[in-house]
């Protein structure tokens, strides 16, 4: 197949709509050479059931009960706990002087620090609970045991360093897991096999016209791996504490591309996926007063020239034929979730729409 023909829509970020559904899934095809780079594939995939849905991962959504519940409880522990912050730095065991983000500095990294905790206090429950159950979870240690620990906060006193989870070798494989088992968290996943991405766009149309247009994402890694966020600067701190006025170390938030292990997460293998994430996002919290942005959002601010993201879009009307083609190639939720229900599901889907 030709390659589509691609309109800007922003710094670093492509589309293009097809005209039906057999050229919106040639165009998928993983064979086609504008996916290929020498003898790699530097895209991964990812499908959306509604195109207007932002690039933004389930904890930072609007709405979502259980992270809202989980804030609550999270605000109260800091509240018992009262801790002082420094908006510094590490690396490794080197810590920084503190950067000034105006004003309502020290608000902001009292919100981080509960809006971090709110994002692994469900995580950790999860984990806690398959551990009892003898299921297999990626522990290397366990989580802060809640009878044991009722106020344990993550970045209680520093909560740039706390927010940054992929400074930790542990948090990464916890969250994945919980993602792949429907818990909110800040990782989006993605697929290196561009048909899987697309039944996950159209797979649970098969009886019914979808009521929106559809979109399967794209996403240079590579490229990815150059977008970098507003910078910080932190000045250097003296072995006797007292900060000097020179500039130390810059530091951007910038897209994290997340690999976990798969053997003990069936569903990730399944899926051929990965995540993204973003790296030192308390830093870019800060700057936007409390905000967490969207993957496009973050890409087109930086104004990256080379194309990192692209968007594919078909209309609602041809949703019901994709998923219809899918289904006859075997892309299905059982597939790429083997679960009994699953393999349920999706025969009673297919006796639904026979007769």
């Amino acid at each position: 197949m030709a390659e589509p023909v691609w309109v800007e829509q922003a710094s670093g970020i492509v589309s293009w709509r097809a005209q039906s559904a057999e050229e919106f899934l040639l165009a998928l095809r993983r064979s086609n050479t504008f996916w290929w780079e020498g003898d790699q594939i530097p895209w991964v995939f990812r499908g959306h059931r509604d195109e207007s849905w932002e690039l933004l991962p389930s904890a930072w959504r609007a709405g979502d009960q259980i992270i809202a519940n989980s804030r609550l409880e999270a605000a109260r522990r800091f509240e018992r706990v009262n801790p002082q912050q420094r908006l510094h730095w590490a690396f490794g065991n080197h810590v920084t002087g503190q950067a000034f983000f105006g004003k309502d500095g020290a608000d902001l990294g009292k919100r981080l620090t509960i809006e971090s905790t709110a994002e692994l206090l469900p995580v950790y429950d999860f984990l806690l609970t398959c551990d009892r159950l003898g299921l297999a979870a990626p522990i290397s240690q366990l989580p802060p045991d809640p009878a044991l620990s009722p106020n344990w906060l993550i970045g209680g006193s520093d909560p740039l360093v706390g927010d940054d989870f992929f400074r930790f070798s542990d948090i990464p494989h916890y969250i994945s897991l919980a993602q792949h088992h429907g818990l909110p968290t800040r990782l989006l996943d993605w697929t290196h096999d561009p048909i899987k991405a697309a039944f996950f766009a159209a797979g649970e149309h098969l009886e019914l016209q979808s009521p929106t247009d559809i979109a399967v994402w794209a996403i240079h890694r590579p490229r990815a791996m150059s977008v970098n966020g507003k910078p910080v600067v932190f000045p250097k701190l003296y072995d006797g504490g007292v900060e000097d006025g020179n500039n130390y170390e810059e530091i951007c938030p910038a897209i994290e591309i997340v690999r976990t292990p798969m053997r003990e997460n069936f569903f990730l293998a399944a899926q051929s996926g990965q995540f993204t994430s973003i790296r030192g996002s308390g830093l870019d919290f800060m700057h936007r007063g409390g905000s967490r942005p969207s993957l496009e959002m973050f890409v087109s601010e930086s104004g990256i020239k080379e194309i990192v993201l692209r968007k594919m879009i078909l209309d609602r009307s041809q949703v019901a034929e994709l998923a219809t083609m899918l289904a006859r190639e075997e892309i299905t939720r059982s597939q790429l979730m083997p679960t009994h229900d699953n393999v349920a599901a999706d025969v009673k889907r297919l006796w639904r729409v026979r007769g």
